[in-house]
């Protein structure tokens, strides 16, 4: 008879070895990718800052290389510092990064942007929509109100030429107001255009793990906010706040206006006349995907402001060829476009230097990814460094000084950069909008240089008062900091006649 003991050690022995085969299989051949070592528990919580991260990502990819990974709570995320880890990673898998983490803070109480949807049924409703108005053939019949918004944008400079900030982010808004809703934006303080720049400005501060502590240890969002103290509380009120504003309120002015006969042609009248009234789930679509269509490009067109300040000398080259190529008697417009190069490389030398979502939205690994030398676990934070990348010596000479000429072949060309094409994001997930908004912005280059000497503005003295090349310290959006300048017509005479125009 067999000893129960044995038996009983028997059992043991081989549950034991069962346990340690299945860690052993489950155990990665390859290690995750180096970084710096952090803190029991925390990991990097207190590594990584909330203000410029990007900059503190490219210099770690100096020290570990550049794939590396990071820790906060036990959350692997991982950060490509180069093009071809981009490429290993994103662009040959498209589908396994397509993905979005869990932002809890965002999951507690408000609608997600389509840009941090995760990839299923809902995200792909709002991304054909998007794509639908959005994708290059369908932007051609924009270009009349985006030549009449930058008519408008130049009448303002001229009675305001110290406001160019303001004057941005109406141009920026009006146009979007106008051709999504219907909607004609009066002034920077349109209500509409307010609580757009707010809600942008607010979720560049909370979809990061480094940003409410939620998104760090998600269990802690099963609490009463209040629980979390007051200035959560205020936080995740304000979201929920201006959610529902940029979702709901533009969208249900434009239905009402349809009701009372008084709509404008926009793509919610459209939209909304090809499908039923009581297609409930089809207009709720429509709204969401339509409230993310916010009024891009205001970062990027104050970079472009902030840098022909501080190059003259770049502005008069560009002005030398608006001049010889459309003259002074016309506002650009985009036939010209192919015949003007050098306007072409200074936005394309903007976005370069200084792209608008330095590291986009995160993504997340829907698999588990074997590269050749490292292991990145599924569920990991993937975060794309545009900002190192676009500042990589290795295509880019000299990546710290502004130089669109990079961008010109030897035959007065520009180059084709696909790398370029990072300020806008990866893979699946690339902006939908990003077609027009490059052409919103080349308009708006084109035409203020067409008519504009932007300066440095003086003081009650005459002194020129200085103007700092500092960004903003934020942890998504890199914008500069709040600088002053002036802008003095070229020809008055032509200006005003211009402006008089309907």
């Amino acid at each position: 008879m067999v000893n129960v003991l044995q038996l009983t050690d028997t059992l043991a022995l081989c549950a034991a070895g069962f346990i340690i085969c299945c860690l052993i299989s489950r155990k990665p051949s390859l290690p995750y990718p180096p970084g710096p070592a952090g803190y029991p528990i925390i990991g990097n919580l207190f590594d990584i800052p909330k203000e410029l991260p990007w900059v503190q990502f490219a210099k770690w990819a100096k020290e570990y290389g550049d794939v590396i990974s990071l820790s906060i709570f036990g959350q692997t995320i991982v950060v490509l510092n180069s093009h071809s880890a981009v490429k290993d990673v994103v662009l040959m898998r498209p589908l396994n990064v397509a993905g979005r983490p869990f932002i809890k803070f965002a999951e507690m109480r408000a609608l997600l942007p389509i840009h941090l949807t995760t990839v299923g049924r809902e995200w792909r409703e709002r991304r054909r929509v998007v794509d639908t108005y959005f994708r290059p053939a369908a932007i051609q019949p924009y270009k009349g109100v985006q030549i009449e918004k930058v008519v408008k944008l130049l009448r303002r400079i001229a009675d305001k030429p110290n406001d160019i900030s303001d004057h941005t982010r109406e141009y920026n808004g009006a146009l979007i107001m106008d051709i999504v809703y219907g909607y004609d934006v009066k002034t920077h303080e349109d209500y509409f255009v307010q609580i757009n720049e707010q809600f942008l400005s607010f979720a560049s501060r909370v979809v990061l793990p480094t940003g409410p502590i939620v998104n760090a240890i998600p269990i802690l969002g099963r609490l009463p906010p209040w629980m979390l103290g007051r200035d959560f509380a205020a936080l995740l009120e304000k979201g929920t706040r201006l959610w529902r504003q940029v979702f709901n309120e533009p969208f249900d002015w434009t239905k009402n206006s349809i009701k009372t006969g008084a709509a404008k042609e926009s793509l919610v009248r459209t939209s909304l006349s090809e499908i039923s009234e009581d297609d409930t789930e089809g207009e709720t679509i429509l709204k969401h995907a339509f409230g993310n269509i916010f009024a891009g490009g205001t970062a990027t067109l104050r970079a472009f402001i902030l840098h022909m300040v501080l190059s003259p000398t770049v502005q008069t080259k560009a002005q030398e060829e608006l001049d010889r190529v459309v003259g002074r008697e016309r506002v650009p417009n985009f036939d010209d476009r192919p015949n003007l190069p050098y306007v072409n490389a200074i936005l394309m030398e903007v976005l370069r230097w200084a792209p608008a979502t330095p590291i986009a939205a995160p993504h997340s690994a829907e698999d588990d990814i074997n590269l050749e030398r490292f292991y990145i676990p599924k569920g990991s934070i993937v975060i794309c460094n545009a900002w190192a990348i676009l500042h990589d010596q290795a295509y880019y000479l000299e990546p710290d000084i502004f130089k669109p000429e990079r961008h010109i072949g030897i035959d007065g060309r520009v180059l084709e950069d696909p790398i370029l094409d990072y300020a806008f994001g990866y893979g699946t997930r690339r902006c939908p909008g990003r077609h027009f908004a490059d052409a919103t912005m080349w308009l708006y280059i084109a035409s203020v240089l067409a008519f504009f000497n932007i300066q440095r503005a003086r003081d009650e003295n005459g002194n020129e008062i200085p103007v700092d090349s500092k960004y903003e310290p934020t942890n998504l959006i890199h914008q500069p900091m709040p600088f002053t300048c002036t802008l003095v017509p070229r020809d008055r005479s032509t200006l005003e006649r211009i402006c008089k125009q309907d």
